[in-house]
């Protein structure tokens, strides 16, 4: 990314995990109904090893997007109150 500037950098970011998001809160759901046919010891297992993972992954992904649709947003601001409100705004929709 070098030369490129932070606007050019988080449309490039968000057009990748944009579409990505729907496949990544599936995988979620999946997992999800996996674990409720393990038993007690495997299910111990998967949670630490596997579930975790794929819900910090998905949530990193959503809050990335997020805070980008957030800085896009206050880009436009017109008063100091405007600034901060996308970002607020964003964290509502975790």
């Amino acid at each position: 990314m070098g030369d490129a500037d932070l606007d050019e950098i988080c449309t490039k970011l968000d057009a990748m995990i944009t579409p990505k998001l729907p496949a990544w809160q599936q995988l979620v759901l999946d997992v999800k109904k996996l674990m409720l046919e393990l038993n007690a010891h495997d299910l111990k297992t998967f949670y630490g090893d596997f579930y975790l993972s794929v819900l910090f992954q998905a949530n990193g992904l959503q809050a990335l997007h997020l805070t980008i649709q957030a800085y896009q947003a206050a880009k436009s601001a017109k008063k100091p109150d405007d600034y901060l409100k996308p970002f607020l705004e964003a964290v509502q929709d975790l």
